[in-house]
């Protein structure tokens, strides 16, 4: 075994703690979307069966409120607090690496800047309490009944897994982000070209509204008889290619549809109405 001490703990064993209650994480938050949308939602940020946040938060009340388990008052008041910490923390850090928002609690009451309210700190405290109570003493013993040489191969394995699905996970967030600044740039571009026409587009904030407001325009009287039905046209022509194409290259990268359905709040920063249309084109795509 593994004789690595960390806050007092076996750090073998906490990391199968660890990896238990994410994968534990992962299957309440599928089931949950699954249900809520009546079809299968691989509801995490790691593309295999692992909400991390889970086991980050259930091994923060395991290490650090074990000794003091049977008042169950402090018990349950530590909880919320380590588990909002861990909550706040991770949504905060997400935020900031990505320059995005993956969860929004703004609409609830009692919320800390979006990342954590009062409902669901109380959910996670009452989870814990029970977790430790009653859930913890049968993991502790099937822990435990790990062979030692199985058990560290397995740890081996897993620590390497995890990498490389985290590594993939960020990658794929990066040309999400690409993609959406790229099609940020076609719509500003487009725009400033129809500005130059002053062609009045109105209320359009989406490359797909775009369009939509351009074939309408070419088919009026005003624009018919207008110098301008060449130029019009010619930016339609452009709209279409770049459509066609982000819509190929969005049916061939599977996991942007993964993160967006995962988690439905994703937003990235100046780029909300472009996602949205991101999101609308996922839709249909599925539904084709």
């Amino acid at each position: 075994m593994i004789n690595i001490v960390l806050l007092n703990s076996n750090a073998y064993v906490l990391f199968y703690y660890f990896i238990i209650y994410s994968f534990l994480g992962w299957c309440l938050e599928t089931v949950y979307a699954t249900i809520k949308k009546k079809a299968f939602v691989n509801r995490g940020f790691l593309h295999g069966p692992f909400c991390p946040i889970y086991g980050f938060a259930i091994l923060s009340v395991i290490v650090f409120l074990k000794p003091i388990e049977n008042n169950y008052i402090i018990l349950f008041v530590g909880s919320v607090f380590l588990t909002s910490i861990v909550e706040y923390i991770t949504g905060y850090v997400l935020e900031k690496v990505f320059n995005s928002t993956w969860w929004d609690y703004s609409n609830k009451p009692y919320n800390l800047n979006g990342r954590v309210c009062l409902l669901f700190s109380i959910m996670w405290g009452t989870a814990s309490v029970l977790i430790l109570k009653i859930i913890q003493p049968y993991f502790v013993n099937l822990v435990a009944t790990i062979p030692p040489k199985p058990g560290i191969i397995f740890f081996h394995i897993i620590i390497l897994y995890l990498v490389i699905d985290f590594t993939f996970t960020v990658i794929t967030i990066f040309k999400l982000k690409y993609l959406l600044t790229q099609l940020y740039t076609t719509y500003s571009e487009l725009t400033n070209k129809l500005s130059d026409l002053k062609i009045n587009l109105g209320n359009t904030k989406s490359i797909p509204e775009l369009k939509t407001k351009l074939d309408q325009l070419i088919e009026s009287a005003e624009i018919k008889m207008s110098k301008k039905k060449s130029d019009i046209e010619n930016i339609i022509k452009e709209l279409r290619i770049k459509i066609k194409y982000d819509s190929l290259y969005i049916k061939k990268s599977p996991d942007y549809s993964r993160l967006i359905k995962a988690f439905p709040d994703l937003r990235f920063k100046g780029f909300d109405i472009i996602l949205k249309g991101v999101k609308n084109k996922i839709h249909k795509n599925k539904q084709d």
